[in-house]
């Protein structure tokens, strides 16, 4: 009931939620989305091609899913210490340096959370190497273990890795 403490909580929480997991800073789901937001009036097709040519400083990884109450409730600050990014050839553990939720058209409701994670190391060097074969990424949600993973040897355009 509603009316009950914690009520909407246990409603929100009840049954298993579904989240889709994107590489949000590669070429190819940028361009999808940009192409939406021309096709809903949003932007000109003009501006999407100049958002599409700027380079994207980190890494970004987009989580969404039907039912976003938890992330609402806690924050993105939670978020930044309950996600994380492994890479399995190097076996380097990358962490977000930042998150940002997106929201509805409401202006209030949260529908997806981007996770920002860094290009390059401390040294200068890549954090992902074009030889990685498997990156791992992993995502505390509540009780539960959000885990997927992406082949970067698969994600490429016709401009080359696509990341």
């Amino acid at each position: 009931m509603p009316d009950q403490p914690g009520g909407l909580e246990r409603n929100a929480a009840a049954g298993p939620v579904k989240y889709s997991v994107w590489w949000g800073s590669s070429r190819t789901i940028r361009a999808a989305s940009l192409r939406d937001s021309v096709l809903k009036g949003k932007m000109t097709q003009e501006n999407a091609e100049k958002i599409l040519a700027q380079p994207v400083d980190e890494y970004e990884i987009l989580v969404r899913g039907a039912n976003m109450h938890v992330f609402k409730q806690r924050g993105e600050k939670a978020f930044e210490s309950a996600a994380w990014v492994q890479l399995k050839k190097s076996k380097q553990k990358l962490i977000p340096t930042h998150v940002l939720f997106r929201k509805g058209p409401d202006g209030a409701s949260v529908i997806g959370a981007v996770f920002f994670f860094s290009k390059k190391g401390t040294n200068g060097a890549p954090t992902i190497t074009p030889d990685e074969n498997e990156i791992d990424f992993y995502l505390l949600i509540a009780d539960q273990k959000l885990i997927t993973y992406f082949e970067p040897k698969k994600m490429v355009d016709n401009q080359g890795a696509d990341l």
